[in-house]
């Protein structure tokens, strides 16, 4: 029934007015259930993936490394690692396929050093691996941000 309607039929405007509310609450709630804020997956921690070759959380102030979904076909990778070996080398692996990418994925990645800052490479592969290229001995620490579509 539509308010004026309702009004001029001598009805329980308010009634109508409190069913109207509760249809956009209804929607309000399955609209807020459907969002789901995905969470960081951080390696080296229980449960998660391990990093190899001696790769450990630079610390400090800065992110620890950290992967999540955003979403089925895109995938975020953060944070600031050292210790590794210079050359290549691989950080971790991610843990499903889920998480791989269609081609394999190449990034800029910062090497600090204490005379300034190198670039280097991070790679995504297909396999799920997550390898750094071109590590220089001079690193002091390495700053990994890597957007990947999985689907490209």
């Amino acid at each position: 029934m539509k308010p004026i309607q309702a009004y001029r039929d001598g009805n329980n405007l308010l009634e109508w007015l409190r069913r109207l509310v509760n249809v956009f609450n209804d929607l309000h709630d399955e609209f807020n259930a459907s969002l789901v804020i995905p969470t960081w997956n951080k390696v080296g921690t229980t449960g998660q993936p391990a990093f190899q070759n001696g790769w450990v959380n630079y610390g400090l102030t800065t992110e620890d490394v950290a992967f999540r979904l955003n979403s089925s076909v895109e995938l975020s990778i953060i944070g600031h690692i050292k210790s590794g070996p210079n050359g290549d080398s691989m950080v971790f692996q991610l843990p499903d396929s889920s998480y791989y990418p269609a081609k394999d994925a190449e990034f800029p990645a910062m090497v600090h050093k204490g005379s300034g800052v190198e670039i280097a490479a991070l790679e995504i592969h297909q396999d799920g691996s997550v390898w750094l290229h071109g590590i220089s001995a001079a690193a002091t620490h390495v700053s990994i941000h890597a957007l990947v579509h999985l689907d490209n």
